[in-house]
Formats: C-alpha cells, structure tokens, sequence
C-alpha cells in the first residue's frame, strides 16, 4: 500500500465533501517518513544534485512532498492553521503568514479546495 493510499485510509472522513475549514482531520506528516531515494525520485536529477548535500533543504523539500501528498489525499496538514481566501477555490486552510486574499493557493495545485 502506498503512503498516499494510507493516508486515505487512516484518515478517511466519512464527511469528506463539506466544509472543512474546521481543519478535520488534520495529520502531523513526518517528513523522515519519506526515504533519500523518494524525494531524490519527486525532485528529479537536476534538482537532487543542487539540494542533497544542504540537509536544510532537504528536510524542506520532503516537508513539501509530505504537504503535497496530504492536499492530495483532502487532508489539511495541522500546520494550516489559518482560514484565507483563494480566488478560485473560495475560503481554504492555509499555513500561517499567507496573504489573506490570494489568486491562486497551495489547493489550486492538488485539484482544488473540496468542501
């Protein structure tokens, strides 16, 4: 089973499809989870090589590729811990220091906001 098909499992939200801005579920997704070869494979040659030996950026990239799995799945990562709104997916969960009124957020690129 893949880390994404677990995810949905595990926090599978029988009232998936309604407004969700209460944050629920939320997970905390542990960016150690996901293997030196996952995140190599996710970033491809060219941008593994200017990233591997910087463990910052690296512990950034794999929270990144832990975040974007979640928004996948329609789950909101606990750190989106502020309400904005996005002009086209309507009032979503977002991280903290967003602006409050954006063009597009971090939804728009997993297929939209499902409420």
């Amino acid at each position: 089973m893949s880390l994404l098909e677990a995810a949905r499992k595990e926090f599978s939200d029988p009232d998936y499809g309604t407004d969700r801005t209460d944050k629920s579920p939320s997970v905390s997704f542990v960016s150690s989870d996901l293997s030196r070869e996952e995140l190599k494979k996710e970033a491809g040659d060219a941008f593994w090589d200017e990233i591997k030996d910087n463990p910052k950026l690296v512990a950034k990239w794999a929270t990144t590729i832990s975040e974007s799995r979640l928004l996948r799945a329609g789950i909101t990562p606990d750190t989106y811990t502020e309400t904005i709104h996005c002009r086209k997916c309507g009032d979503v969960p977002a991280p903290p220091g967003w602006m409050k009124r954006v063009n597009n957020c971090r939804w728009c690129f997993v297929g939209g906001y499902q409420k």
